[in-house]
């Protein structure tokens, strides 16, 4: 039952400690100039990002706080599975809610921007990821409950044979 318990934990807990693909706060960065957004455009981002600003800042706020809870289950030596269905319902209900207000976010900035600065969008976003994802050393974001990744090598390792000669 232990066992049976703690899976259901570990994979409920990994399927919904998925961050929403589409984020990305490019109206920070140096890729909203690269986009060309006119000055327009650019007020109407701004106004959109306040606009959600301080209720995204409540919802990543409570999810963390579920994945602790979570994870502080997952140390516990004795598991009390109504607790953890508890904590786990918490964590959905707060993910789904950050997803939905990411979306909500995404639909009103698509509608300020035309089709082809979105596409551009999306390409620069993609590219910034992958370089990120790719950087030696990098480990992307555990979710509770999994082991940690392991970091790849600093260096390849050397070629066997014999060691080099010291001058």
């Amino acid at each position: 039952m232990r066992t049976l318990i703690a899976i259901l934990l570990i994979g409920c807990g990994a399927a919904v400690a998925q961050m929403p693909r589409v984020y990305f706060p490019w109206w920070e960065s140096r890729i909203a100039r690269d986009i060309h957004l006119s000055e327009d455009q650019r007020e109407k981002v701004r106004e959109i990002q306040r606009k959600y600003r301080d209720r995204m800042i409540d919802l990543r706020a409570a999810v963390e706080k579920a994945e602790a809870r979570l994870r502080d289950l997952y140390e516990m030596e004795t598991i009390d599975p109504e607790e953890a269905q508890r904590v786990i319902d918490e964590l959905v209900k707060n993910r789904s809610e950050m997803t939905r207000a990411l979306a909500e976010m995404s639909l009103e900035l698509r509608q300020v921007i035309t089709l082809e600065q979105w596409r551009e969008l999306q390409e620069k976003v993609r590219r910034i990821r992958e370089r990120r994802w790719n950087r030696p050393g990098y480990r992307r974001p555990q979710h509770p409950g999994q082991p940690p990744a392991p970091r790849p090598p600093a260096q390849p390792p050397a070629p066997p044979g014999p060691p080099p000669e010291m001058h």
